[in-house]
């Protein structure tokens, strides 16, 4: 009976390992669907007939009682749309990316105990192959499911695909893949280490909500309202009478010049002084990149994932801001420290999932 056994789970060797990889694809396929219909709900119900009118618009936006990062995020979003011929796929992508975060994580961990030498069938060397293709056909397939769906989304909404768009794509996608290789091979090591599934389950779980509450820790304790700004400068009446006419068109007299030139010049000092606090509160909560993978996906995501400024947080304010689309070097420029750790940190976990495990001894 033995014997029928093993040879049932030697032919059926493939079987699992790709069960594993069909049940991981069409979950993700599942959850993108339902991330984009639910992120992207505005754009299908008919916001590209306001856009196609062409009409003038001006960003206008609140500070809100939250972090630096969720308002500089909600200004980017708002930034994006006032043309969304050039970024619609770009917001698409940037659309999933939260869902992303969350849910690549858990679903490595869950895909790496599924292939782990616990479960499914006896250690052989056809099983092991068979497994270690499953996991590099997962790895592939992550990032080819979710460009196939940036590539649908485009045919929906019926915009370009520019090619300084599918640049940054590509390159957000190669992170996808090192993202979730990362929590694929601490999968395999936390499996390694521990000599029963149910053990390997509960850390994995365990792993999961300790970095989801890091990750949602930072709104908590880094949000800040409009107090820690400084204060709007006044506006004379000679100034908004001149500035603000009901016809829309200024009309300065020679006797408000000065006064319009030093209010002009309070403004221009203002938004420095905004943008230099908002600035230095932004890299403060960068510090909790170094405990979240979430978070430092989410800000590689964030900065890849437009075409308009060289570093978000321009969007506040920047002498240096003009016309011309920041290369990709410059976009890559402000965020080596998250790439470089995101890469660290998959190397690290392949390394460490690639070391045999020590064998129990004999009293144990």
């Amino acid at each position: 009976m033995r014997g029928r056994w093993r040879r049932f789970f030697h032919t059926c060797g493939w079987t699992v390992p790709l069960l594993v990889v069909l049940l991981c694809s069409a979950l993700l396929s599942g959850l993108l669907v339902l991330a984009a219909q639910h992120a992207n709900a505005s754009m299908r119900s008919g916001f590209w007939d306001a856009n196609n009118a062409k009409q003038d618009a001006l960003l206008v936006g609140s500070w809100a009682f939250t972090s630096a990062h969720s308002n500089i995020e909600s200004l980017m979003v708002d930034l994006q749309q006032l043309n969304l011929d050039d970024n619609a796929l770009l917001l698409v992508a940037r659309s999933v990316s939260r869902s992303l975060a969350l849910i690549l994580p858990l679903l490595a961990l869950l895909a790496a105990l599924a292939l782990s030498q616990h479960v499914s069938f006896p250690t052989t060397s056809y099983s092991t192959r068979s497994r270690a293709v499953a996991r590099g056909i997962l790895n592939l397939a992550i990032p080819l499911l979710m460009g196939l769906a940036l590539v649908i989304e485009s045919r929906i909404l019926k915009v370009p695909l520019p090619v300084n768009q599918w640049s940054r794509v590509l390159v957000w996608l190669g992170f996808i893949a090192a993202y979730f290789a990362a929590f694929s091979f601490l999968g395999i090591w936390i499996s390694r280490r521990t000599h029963h599934i149910k053990t390997a389950v509960w850390i994995s779980l365990s792993l999961f909500v300790a970095l989801f509450m890091i990750q949602s820790s930072r709104e908590l304790i880094m949000r800040f309202d409009g107090s820690y700004l400084p204060p709007v400068p006044d506006l004379p009446t000679e100034v908004r009478l001149s500035l603000f006419r009901p016809s829309g068109t200024p009309s300065v007299t020679p006797d408000r010049e000065e006064m319009v030139a030093e209010y002009l010049a309070a403004v221009d000092a203002y938004s420095e002084s905004v943008y230099a606090v908002v600035q230095h509160r932004y890299n403060l909560e960068r510090w909790w990149h170094v405990l979240s993978p979430q978070l430092s996906f989410l800000e590689v995501s964030g900065q890849l994932l437009q075409a308009e400024l060289a570093g978000t947080v321009d969007v506040l304010y920047s002498s240096e801001r003009g016309d011309k689309v920041p290369s990709l070097l410059a976009l890559m420029s402000t965020i080596w420290q998250e790439t470089a750790w995101l890469l660290l940190l998959c190397a690290l976990a392949g390394w460490a999932s690639r070391r045999p495990a020590r064998k129990r001894s004999a009293s144990s």
